[in-house]
């Protein structure tokens, strides 16, 4: 006959393998979690010594830097898939501009698959450009896409005050400004219209005129579009993708 101790001895002992799964499970959770803030705070940093490698810039210079996705796994490859970064107060050879960016397949040497850059460039600083450049204008602001400045016309030893608005446009790497319009004495022409009521002596005000940029940047930057914001020209450049590894790259470029 079965006693009820024996039947007490009988019993299956608990199982203990799925509260050791799941704790297990917690720990690496933890673990890659710890990992990947670990990854956040480190990488931003390294991104940012290459930025400011390529662009030149002073060791404590602030640059902003976000990394797309997980950063672990990107760490794990060695390259990061999307990076945005941002800098205000950067200096562009003459010029100083706040300055965004992205870079796609960034590894950790500092190569990068591609990369574009933004710079913000007030009216005075395009006004220090333009007046060395040649352009003959006065003063210089931003409208609707375009750029605004006056000017004057010498007829015959008159000066004809001008207002031009003038399109930019990238050639060859470089700023362009040519005028879309003039207006004389409240009358607006184009530029067409400039032309054929005073011949020849129209083209010193209507251009088109080149701004080197190529000298406010490193060689390794290209100029490759320009915006008008209410607040500044917008110039946007490519990368090339080794500017960090290459000095070469990184010395400023000439109007040559």
């Amino acid at each position: 006959m079965t006693t009820d101790a024996t039947m007490a001895g009988a019993r299956p002992k608990r199982r203990r393998w799925p509260w050791v799964l799941a704790a297990v499970v917690v720990l690496l959770v933890a673990v890659v979690v710890a990992a990947e803030l670990i990854a956040r705070a480190v990488v931003p940093g390294i991104v940012a010594d290459k930025l400011r490698t390529a662009l030149s810039l002073p060791a404590d210079h602030p640059v902003q830097v976000g990394v797309d996705g997980w950063a672990l796994p990107q760490v794990i490859g060695q390259r990061l898939d999307h990076v945005t970064a941002s800098s205000d107060g950067v200096a562009l050879g003459a010029l100083t501009a706040d300055v965004s960016g992205t870079a796609e397949g960034v590894r950790f040497d500092g190569a990068m698959e591609s990369a574009q850059i933004s710079a913000d460039i007030s009216a005075d600083q395009i006004l220090a450009l333009v007046s060395t450049a040649g352009v003959p204008v006065e003063d210089v602001s931003f409208g609707d896409g375009v750029v605004t400045g006056s000017a004057a016309l010498s007829v015959f030893g008159q000066h004809i005050p001008l207002a031009l608005t003038l399109a930019p446009a990238v050639a060859d790497g470089d700023l362009q400004l040519t005028a879309e319009s003039v207006d004389v004495g409240g009358l607006t022409l184009s530029a067409d219209g400039v032309r054929e009521r005073f011949g020849s002596l129209a083209d010193s005000v209507i251009g088109p005129w080149p701004v080197c940029l190529r000298g406010q940047l490193p060689a390794g930057v290209r100029l490759t579009a320009v915006t008008v914001s209410p607040d500044a020209l917008v110039a946007t450049a490519d990368l090339d993708g080794r500017i960090a590894l290459d000095p070469s790259l990184q010395a400023m470029g000439t109007c040559d």
